[in-house]
């Protein structure tokens, strides 16, 4: 399970939900704190975005770190989307059932929400990368995951088994793509307003990707994909792109996975002098206007951007797979 370079690097909509998350929790317990009141308009802002208590907070803010690779998988405009749908369906569920059944319950903040649901896609579309064994029992490297959610909904108590079981069904209705959500994206401009004021805070000097060599990598990147479909596969489908050799549908020809891991294959062949041709810049294809802007909306220069949709012959996935690394 690879989750890509860290930091905050192509992952904006996350760097704002992680950091208003953490302002709003700490405004809010500090103004229990001295017992002031605060604004309104902030009381209701806060309130929504502050976890409840530290331990929440931490594991909390901890998992919606760790699934940026759901935005650097998706596009941060797709990804934007998913977050306002999965947790309006969820806050909508978890009104409708308390006031079907008459309960008292007050509704779970909106990261908690999306984290809980965060969890559908995560085990369906991340695979592992590494297994072991603990007293005779096969785990894997999402195991830890899995144990740091546990560990999040023991800290918030019982009032969040009923966010569970809607943001699970939020979740599953997404990705099952009810009533076409999957096509809804948020606003460039919107995006592109998160990234900028969010920006400047824990910027780090990776943020824009590695430095990679893309005209090494196109002939694999065209290979890959071959391999794929001759391979029986799409893989993992929506999956991230770098799944391990002989794991999934498709087993070594896994498509995302493949194309990935035809991309370092042939970088290693360039640069150790294999027979695989750089692709002339004339056979490049001209970039996708539509994959282009999902790849700006991530954070990527438009020059990098272009470059890695050409010699991925336009493929979303692929292209960032190079641009990750």
């Amino acid at each position: 399970m690879n989750v890509g370079p860290g930091g905050f690097g192509h992952a904006p909509v996350t760097k704002g939900l992680v950091l208003a998350s953490l302002g709003s929790s700490v405004l809010t317990n500090a103004a229990r704190a001295s017992h002031r009141r605060l604004p309104k308009p902030l009381v209701v802002l806060s309130s929504s975005l502050a976890f409840r208590s530290p331990g929440e907070l931490l594991f909390g803010c901890f998992l919606l770190y760790y699934f940026r690779v759901l935005e650097r998988q998706s596009g941060s405009r797709k990804y934007g989307s998913y977050a306002a749908i999965v947790t309006g369906l969820s806050c909508a569920l978890q009104l409708g059932v308390s006031g079907l059944l008459q309960w008292k319950v007050p509704l779970a903040p909106a990261p908690l929400q999306l984290v809980l649901a965060s969890f559908v896609p995560f085990l369906l579309d991340i695979p592992p990368t590494s297994f072991f064994s603990v007293l005779g029992y096969k785990m894997s490297d999402k195991s830890f995951v899995y144990l740091a959610g546990l560990q999040l909904l023991l800290t918030s108590g019982k009032q969040s088994w009923l966010a569970l079981a809607a943001s699970t069904v939020a979740g599953a209705l997404y990705k099952a793509n009810f009533c076409n959500m999957k096509k809804l994206r948020l606003p460039g401009l919107l995006v592109n307003a998160i990234a900028k004021f969010f920006g400047p805070l824990l910027s780090d000097p990776g943020s824009s990707g590695p430095s990679i060599s893309l005209t090494s990598t196109a002939p694999a990147a065209a290979a890959g994909r071959a391999n794929s479909a001759a391979g029986g596969g799409g893989g993992f489908g929506e999956g991230f792109y770098d799944a391990p050799a002989g794991r999934g549908p498709g087993g070594a020809a896994g498509g995302v996975r493949q194309r990935h891991a035809g991309g370092r294959a042939a970088a290693g062949a360039a640069g150790g002098g294999g027979a695989l041709p750089a692709a002339s810049p004339e056979a490049l294809p001209a970039a996708s206007p539509e994959a282009l802007a999902e790849l700006l909306s991530m954070g990527f220069s438009r020059e990098r951007a272009v470059a890695a949709l050409q010699q991925a012959g336009n493929d979303l996935q692929t292209a960032i797979a190079l641009l990750v690394g």
